[in-house]
């Protein structure tokens, strides 16, 4: 592991991370990447509790830069010592600011801490809303809450959270509301057991299924007779539960009384004849009716609230009003009133009609406690606000509550003109907000300008004089275009920020309307100067702002040769970084006269300044456009400063010689004036060049000391480890082209055209680049060396390996990039669980890769021989964990979208180059399965001795098993998906049961049944010692001792299975684990008659049985089979496919040849020579690979006396019957966290 490791610790980090406020977040987020990108992440820096930054960053609330630190974790999931996850940690903290940007990276809102909460739940029990609100937008979120709809839902009714139980409710997944468990309960029958209308009517407004039955006491109930309790009954009865019309439950037997008496109480469980007069907009009916009209239904609205709520004919509203309809009633089971309603949906029209009939009264608040105002303002309608406000209401008491609606407003032009009726009916802002904030600052951080506006309009900026300033600074800082308001009611502009007019901060802004307000009646500021003496033209020219520059000579005045107080004129400013203006600001310039050759109090001209702000673009331009005369140009590279340094030498002594590069094209350091010597070499070195530089002709000073070989072959080679050995570049390319290889060389190349051996050798140990062009092997080739060529052959065969590496997974990072971003701007998708499932997973695959890509490519562009990338790639192995599924995932996906017409056009777009999106999606399951092959590339071409080999080798077991499991999960998928076509059934206890099997199905068919042995020898049922016997399955155990081994095997017994052995035709489902025998009844219908280990059935496909049949071992015994093809299948085909599957099921991967641990478990099976049938036995045995475990359990079988029968193979060979189970291929290596604790440990 690199150095840097061991230098960053847990505390370093953490604080470099909380010193990331907004001014410094990029120095942050730069420092941080230069420790992760050696480090390969921060992740397994933690504290004594086991905490990474991550879970301290999340308690911190003040905390909100995590752009700048979240790339340095691949692991947003690590668990400190108590099983908490940071979005855990966030939650409990209410720090939401965390919270979304976990969510938003794909941290996992399910993992659940030592005492089994995650942080749904306890976003649910802390009634933290809005955090669950986040927490949500994550579709693991949804899956997971939807997968456990009955037990989630019982934690928001045990934390008594009504409106996380909404929340829930209205995020599920489609069908999941109406989940069961295992008593086939759904969370309908729950409430209403539990008597809890309010969330039944939750249920019942999400259309949960109401007539779902359970039974009890042997009798099948419906919820609406489960209801002991009126008010739940009645809500059910309202939308017409299902019940027995003969046992009537008391409860309902008092609704069916109560439903006819609407008109005496004024309560009525479904609509009345009023409210079907309103829903119908019959006026004709409502004014021929007689009686009362403020009927409350059973969800507590009255026909007033109909109208509201669904417009209709204007008149229907007047005529409930004249029929004396109430406005303000609002009785318990009602959530709001009529007025309230009105409100909160904008009806104005309706408001205005309301208030000129009946006052409002404002005492009486919805059931979130929201008054009238608040209502209305939510409603985003400032006509509401006004019909109230006429009404003269007190609204102190609602201040907080009236800043957080207003701030949350969508259109702020309608926040402003609520601001202005809220001002004219004496509401006071004077008040801080709930965050300590005054209601301006809120506005100002929120970027919500026409609401600060109306707030400085309203007089805020006198109520809070003392901040008026900063508010000010803010404004013209950020560029908020809204400084004219705020100089009208009295801010000055005439104050500095940072030591500068803040005139001055108007220098960078893309429009000049900031910079005009300002100036209107303060001419003094056009020659104000900031501390170190700069004009306004001095900033603009830092900043290459074309219309600032511009602003500054014509408007301001400035002098564009103007010293400030170390000398520096605006040109100085204009080349301190690179601007696609330059040129158009440079000719500006020329026009007005600059002096190109103006030097401050250092004695730096501007190509000094070039060098020392290592602007390469800008010195590439001045060099090469030609507005510049090459005399000028000499003449100032000429020029030395008042250290008698030219820019040459200052551009020289930079860790990046970019610049220098540029500078040599046309002078060169002294070095280059005479051959090089130690002499001159060290005095090079002690004056702090670099030794990174070219001389005039285009070659760095490596390949300069090079090309002295022929002359001086051992001084040469001196000089050229000294300049290695002090960190040269053994990769830097000429600058010119060589005639023969049409192109740049590097010092290798120049090595071996100069066919030194030592040379070669002394680069390839110095780390010299072997993805170059002219390719190495290529030049190695025409030396006609043999010692040169097998030098460059390995290293350079690595470095290729490598690169594929690189190139295949940038390549997949961009296809999946691609194809996130066409899916946010698809209206068609929509919301498709399906879908939906497979571009989360996209989405995480995506961040991941961004990470993979980033740190590997830091190891590509400094890649030499002695590189390593195995601990990089186990570093990340873990991360892909989670993602494992997405090959089911994607064919569930892909089968949706093709299924849906209206995605044909979103398919056929194209992804990332000319890839469709359905060529496209394909990609990020296909990544998995190519890690082991590109590994393996690399390995090939390791040195055994190399320093990477270990991590190489751990690398490839870890991810030959995300390969392996990836691929299983796929498979086991598409047999379930082909199992759901047949009914596997057998008798258990004389009972017909059906059963599953969570495995990969190979193959599955019919054969003829030819001949059935039962075993022989000693285990023949006559001569057989039985141990025990299944009357179940019809089969006796029957054992036999070998020196050490018991052996044993199966005889059949009983009517069903001699029946099933008597079959002219026998079925057999081939699984990865299992091998089940039985009959297959119809096309959709198999019954089990026998199933055992697939590694106990041994198949000889031996010629002598012919092309269409097969001899099969199986513990009971052995059968000659015949294949039974469907029609138009020839059988040798269907032979050939059944070999096929089988060898599979025994293949070994070759990256688990390896015995890691030094030990094997090994379930082994064989077919007896005298007995005819298959036996088993576990081993244990100490081997380096499984190669030796075979050999050493068949040596002990035999040495035991149990002959294994041998077969000849096509060589004539004899080959022994046996299968080997590897149980240590079990074992869950791609969760082996270890392997990073001995990296890190490194």
């Amino acid at each position: 592991m690199r150095p840097a490791l061991t230098e960053a610790n847990h505390s370093s980090v953490l604080d470099l991370c909380l010193s990331a406020d907004a001014q410094h977040a990029q120095h942050v987020s730069q420092q941080l990447e230069n420790i992760y990108l050696y480090t390969y992440g921060l992740d397994f820096l933690v504290d004594d509790q086991k905490q990474t930054a991550l879970h301290i960053l999340a308690s911190k609330l003040d905390f909100d830069q995590w752009d700048a630190i979240l790339n340095g974790f691949v692991y947003l999931d690590a668990v400190d010592a108590n099983n908490q996850t940071a979005l855990l940690i966030a939650v409990q903290c209410s720090n939401i600011c965390a919270i979304r940007y976990l969510i938003d990276n794909g941290a996992n809102p399910t993992i659940e801490d030592d005492h089994g909460v995650n942080t749904i739940k306890l976003a649910i029990q802390n009634n933290y809303i809005e955090g669950l609100l986040e927490i949500l937008k994550s579709f693991t979120a949804k899956q997971y809450i939807s997968n456990n709809a009955i037990r989630i839902g019982q934690v928001c009714i045990d934390s008594r959270s009504l409106k996380a139980f909404e929340i829930i409710i209205t995020h599920l997944l489609p069908g999941a509301i109406n989940s069961v468990d295992d008593q086939n309960y759904s969370l309908v029958h729950h409430v209403v057991l539990a008597n809890l209308p309010d969330y039944l009517r939750v249920l019942v407004e999400n259309k949960a299924e109401i007539n779902g039955k359970i039974t009890v006491d042997k009798a099948e109930k419906t919820p609406i007779e489960l209801a002991q309790y009126v008010g739940v009954a009645e809500i059910l009865f309202a939308k017409g539960a299902v019940y027995n019309k003969k046992l009537v439950t008391p409860a309902i037997q008092e609704l069916i009384q109560k439903s006819s008496q609407w008109q005496q109480t004024g309560r009525t469980f479904a609509p009345c004849d009023v409210h079907k007069y309103v829903l119908d907009g019959n006026i004709n009916a409502l004014r021929a009716f007689r009686g009362k009209v403020d009927i409350i239904d059973t969800f507590g609205e009255t026909p007033l609230m109909y109208a509201i709520r669904n417009p209709t004919d204007p008149a229907i509203i007047d005529e409930l009003l004249a029929k004396q309809a109430n406005p303000n009633l609002k009785e318990e089971n009602m959530r709001m009133n009529a007025f309230q309603l009105a409100a909160k949906l904008g009806r104005d029209d309706v408001l205005r009609k309301l208030t000129s009939r009946v006052d409002p009264d404002f005492n009486i608040h919805d059931n979130n406690n929201s008054s009238l105002v608040l209502l209305s303002i939510m409603g985003g309608n400032p006509g509401c606000l006004a019909a109230f406000l006429e009404k003269r209401p007190e609204l102190i008491a609602d201040t907080l509550e009236i800043y957080k609606s207003l701030l949350e407003v969508e259109d702020s032009a309608k926040a402003a003109q609520m601001i202005d009726l809220l001002v004219k009916a004496g509401f006071q802002f004077k008040l801080p907000t709930k965050s300590g904030k005054t209601i301006l600052r809120e506005a100002l951080d929120r970027r919500s300008f026409k609401l600060a506006e109306s707030l400085v309009r309203a007089g805020a900026l006198k109520l809070f004089e003392d901040e008026a300033a900063s508010y000010l600074i803010d404004v013209v800082v950020e560029e908020m275009n809204i400084a004219d308001t705020f100089i009208e009611f009295g801010a000055n502009p005439d104050i500095t920020h940072l030591g500068r007019p803040l005139i001055h901060d108007t220098a960078n802004h893309k429009y000049d309307k900031t910079r005009k307000d300002l100036l209107k009646g303060h001419d003094n500021l056009k020659a104000s100067r900031d501390v170190n003496g700069n004009l306004f033209i001095h900033r603009a020219c830092m900043f290459n702002n074309v219309y600032s520059i511009e602003d500054a000579v014509k408007e301001f005045g400035n002098n564009v040769n103007e010293p400030n107080n170390n000398g520096d004129t605006p040109i100085h400013f204009l080349m301190h970084q690179p601007s696609p203006d330059f040129e158009k600001n440079l000719r500006f310039l020329a026009d007005q006269k600059v002096n190109l050759f103006a030097v401050n109090k250092k004695g730096h001209n501007i190509f000094h300044v070039l060098a020392e702000h290592n602007n390469e673009v800008t010195a590439k331009f001045m060099l090469t456009s030609g507005i510049i005369t090459d005399e000028v140009i000499t003449k100032l590279l000429n020029q030395r400063d008042v250290e008698s340094k030219t820019p040459l030498e200052i551009a020289s002594k930079k860790t990046d010689t970019s610049v220098a590069k540029l500078y040599s094209t046309k002078s060169q350091l002294p070095i280059f004036n005479q051959p090089v010597t130690m002499q001159t070499l060290s005095a090079h070195i002690e004056s702090g060049y670099s030794l990174n530089v070219y001389n005039t002709a285009g070659y760095p000073l490596i390949t300069y000391a090079m090309l002295q070989y022929p002359k001086d072959n051992q001084g040469t080679i001196e000089l050229v480890k000294k300049i290695l050995e002090n960190n040269a570049d053994p990769s830097i390319p000429d600058l010119c082209d060589n005639e023969e290889y049409r192109g740049p060389l590097m010092p290798l190349h120049h090595a071996m055209l100069l066919l030194s051996v030592e040379l070669t050798s002394i680069l390839i140990d110095a780390g010299a680049n072997f993805i170059v062009d002219p390719v190495i092997h290529c030049v190695a080739e025409d030396t006609k060396n043999e010692e040169i060529m097998a030098l460059v052959k390995l290293p350079e065969r690595r470095a290729s390996a490598i690169q594929e590496i690189f190139e295949t997974q940038n390549n997949a990072m961009h296809i999946i990039g691609a194809i996130i971003e066409k899916a946010k701007k698809s209206k068609e998708l929509g919301n498709n669980p399906k879908i939906d499932s497979y571009l989360s997973e996209c989405k995480l695959m995506y961040r991941l890769l961004t990470m993979f890509v980033q740190r590997i490519d830091h190891i590509f562009k400094g890649l030499k021989p002695s590189s390593e990338i195995g601990n990089f790639l186990v570093y990340f192995a873990d991360a892909f964990l989670p993602l494992l599924g997405m090959a089911a995932e994607y064919d569930i996906a892909i089968s949706e979208m093709r299924s849906i017409p209206a995605l044909e056009g979103f398919l056929r777009q194209t992804s990332y180059g000319t890839l469709s999106i359905d060529d496209a999606l394909i990609v990020p399951t296909q990544q998995f399965t190519r890690y082991p092959d590109l590994i393996k590339a690399v390995i090939k071409v390791t040195p055994k001795d190399h320093s990477d080999t270990v991590g190489l080798q751990k690398s490839l077991i870890k991810y030959s098993y995300i390969g392996r499991t990836s691929n299983e999960r796929k498979l086991i998928a598409e047999s379930q998906k082909e199992l759901r076509l047949v009914q596997l059934m057998t008798n258990i206890n004389e009972n017909m049961t059906e059963f599953t099997l969570d495995d990969i199905l190979f193959f599955k068919g019919q054969f003829e049944l030819k001949e059935f042995n039962p075993p022989s020898g000693p285990f023949s049922p006559q001569r057989a010692v039985v141990a025990n016997h299944s009357a179940e399955w019809g089969l006796k155990t029957v054992t036999n001792q070998y020196g050490q081994l018991n052996v044993s095997c199966f005889n059949t017994f009983g009517r069903s299975m001699d029946s099933f052995l008597k079959k002219g035709k026998i079925a057999i489902f081939l699984f990865r684990n299992a091998t089940l025998f039985g009959i297959q009844k119809t096309a959709d219908k198999f019954k089990l008659k026998f199933s055992c280990r697939s590694s106990e059935v041994l198949w000889d496909f031996g010629k002598e049985y012919g092309l269409d049949s097969v001899m099969i071992y199986t513990p009971f015994g052995s059968m000659m089979l015949k294949c039974a093809p469907q029609k138009g299948t020839p059988a040798n085909f269907e032979r050939n496919r059944w070999r096929s599957d089988v060898d599979k099921i025994s293949a070994i991967d070759e990256a688990d040849e390896f015995s890691p641990f030094g030990l094997e478990i090994v379930y082994a099976s064989w077919v007896g020579d005298d007995s005819k049938c298959v036996h088993s036995h576990l081993f244990h045995v100490t081997c380096e690979n499984k190669t030796v475990a075979k050999e050493k359990i068949l040596k002990k079988i035999e040495e035991c006396g149990s002959r294994v029968k041998r077969k000849s193979n096509q060589l004539g060979e004899p080959l022994p019957l046996i299968n080997y189970d590897f149980q240590t291929l079990k074992r869950n290596e791609g969760q082996e966290t270890q392997i990073i604790a001995d990296i890190m440990s490194y």
